[in-house]
């Protein structure tokens, strides 16, 4: 995987990403918003003409994705992610909230990346003697 910055600015960051074994590249932005309603409206300028100069066309939670990107994933990912994300009920102020989901969402993951990129020696053998069978 590679990245390039493709945009920046106070409270919103963009990269180009390069995923290593694709040829596909996806628009990651990555947002802090200011606790000022002034400058949290600057923001909201910003997405705007970010979102018109864009194919952006998802949106989970606070995650915007677009569509290459969430071909990428494996069919049940977002379904997953989303029930787990939604399943979880953490007390507290909302940046621990947060962080906690976060930590908790992180078990489904390593389970969905077990499940689908395991055992990748086997799988490339496997493809191999597809290929010279065929």
């Amino acid at each position: 995987m590679s990245s390039l910055s493709w945009d920046e600015s106070a409270q919103m960051i963009t990269f180009q990403i390069e995923l290593t074994q694709s040829t596909t590249e996806v628009f990651v932005s990555f947002i802090y918003g200011y606790n000022c309603k002034y400058r949290r409206r600057l923001l909201w300028d910003e997405l705007r003409i970010f979102t018109q100069d864009s194919m952006l066309s998802k949106k989970l939670d606070i995650i915007l994705i677009d569509n290459h990107w969430q071909i990428k994933f494996p069919m049940d990912f977002l379904t997953r992610v989303a029930i787990n994300w939604h399943e979880s009920s953490v007390q507290g102020f909302e940046m621990y909230s947060l962080s906690r989901k976060l930590k908790l969402l992180q078990n489904e993951i390593r389970d969905i990346n077990r499940e689908q990129y395991s055992d990748l020696e086997a799988r490339v053998k496997e493809a191999h003697n597809l290929l010279v069978d065929s």
